[in-house]
């Protein structure tokens, strides 16, 4: 069995059966905003409390008030605005969740980012007792955003273009600071462009658009590099990479010039990885043997969207198989991904379950 094996999440959790249920009732009309406010409150502390009663070393908010992973914290920085659209229709392939982004500037920082408040509350919450995580989407996924609603124009939307990246990455960059600020000390990107670009039919896709898919792989590593340069040291820099949908991405370890996620895992400028695996397929763990020096992982190998509880020997047997790669001093256990989905949609995943498989992650470390 392995030595000082730990447990860790990727952060977004299912809310209570009645603050879901509030959030409808104040949809519907029912209830109004401040009655809303109250049930988020009691939540959210609930949240925090079953984080520090699991043993995490890093609590997060929970992503209780976002409507969407990503769009919240896009709209929170300058130069971008939110387009409603209540009828007609949108020609694109992905939901839109009624909100689309609009530019009415070069995106930049924006010292009243309404995520800051709620890491203020999250501090208040722990009071010292856990560190903190904050997780955001990646500067990449909003780069991806942009150049999908454009056809990979991104003048027809932005008034510069030519400094895209580089307004990307700052605003970043210095948003990332102001968190460390206030008290957080891990900051994870939630990625789904390397991912994606696994599949070699999105791949064929972006060349068919007339992307150069090498000219792609550089820019996202840049961009995400950029994002996280210079920051505080003890400031743990982490990224969680998936396929979107389905999340756990076409791990391939085949060395060639276009697997962009080994490029990824060798050039990237983070301390940490969070990797969903199929428990089933071990041969795609063989991708960690490119993982750059003194890297950590964390293998994502338990469902979060299943309420089945998966067999703490297969879970050791993945990790041992990874262990072949990576040191297991350098290797944690997790959820493949967040518990909470689009909105507040379960798909048969209670409340309850997901504390559930967080105890069962601790058991196994406990046991090891």
């Amino acid at each position: 069995m392995a030595n000082n094996l730990t447990y860790d999440v990727i952060g977004s959790y299912l809310a209570p059966d009645y603050l879901a249920q509030a959030r409808e009732e104040f949809e519907n009309g029912q209830i109004s905003a401040d009655t809303l406010a109250l049930y988020q409150d009691k939540a959210f502390n609930e949240i925090v409390e079953k984080q520090i009663e699991e043993g995490l070393e890093y609590v997060t908010s929970g992503e209780l008030r976002r409507n969407h992973w990503g769009k919240d914290f896009y709209l929170g920085l300058s130069g971008i605005e939110r387009v409603n659209i209540s009828e007609g229709s949108v020609l694109q392939s992905e939901p839109v969740m009624t909100d689309l982004l609009r530019f009415d500037g070069r995106i930049a920082y924006n010292p009243e980012h309404p995520f800051f408040h709620t890491l203020t509350l999250l501090s208040r919450a722990v009071g010292g007792r856990a560190r903190m995580k904050q997780t955001i989407p990646s500067p990449t996924d909003l780069y991806r955003t942009i150049l999908k609603m454009t056809m990979s124009k991104p003048e027809a939307v932005y008034e510069s273009p030519d400094t895209l990246i580089d307004d990307i990455a700052t605003a970043y960059n210095k948003t990332i600071r102001q968190f460390y600020h206030l008290g957080c000390r891990q900051i994870q990107l939630d990625d789904t462009v390397a991912g994606r670009l696994c599949n070699p039919d999105y791949l064929s896709r972006i060349i068919a658009s007339g992307v150069d898919p090498m000219v792609m792989f550089d820019s996202i590593i840049d961009l995400i590099n950029r994002s996280l340069a210079n920051l505080p040291d003890d400031l743990v820099k982490s990224i969680y990479i998936s396929g979107g949908n389905p999340i756990v991405p076409e791990w391939s370890s085949e060395l060639s010039v276009d697997n962009v996620m080994i490029q990824m895992l060798q050039r990237l400028d983070v301390d940490k990885f969070y990797l969903p695996f199929d428990i089933d397929n071990l041969k795609a763990l063989e991708i960690l043997k490119y993982v750059a020096p003194r890297k950590q992982v964390v293998l994502g190998l338990v469902s979060a969207h299943n309420p089945m509880m998966e067999s703490p020997e297969k879970v050791w047997e993945a990790v041992d198989y990874a262990s072949r790669f990576i040191p297991r001093e350098r290797l944690s256990i997790s959820p493949m991904s967040g518990f909470k989905l689009r909105s507040y949609i379960s798909r048969g995943l209670s409340f309850n379950d997901q504390w559930n498989k967080i105890h069962l992650l601790r058991t196994i470390c406990e046991q090891a």
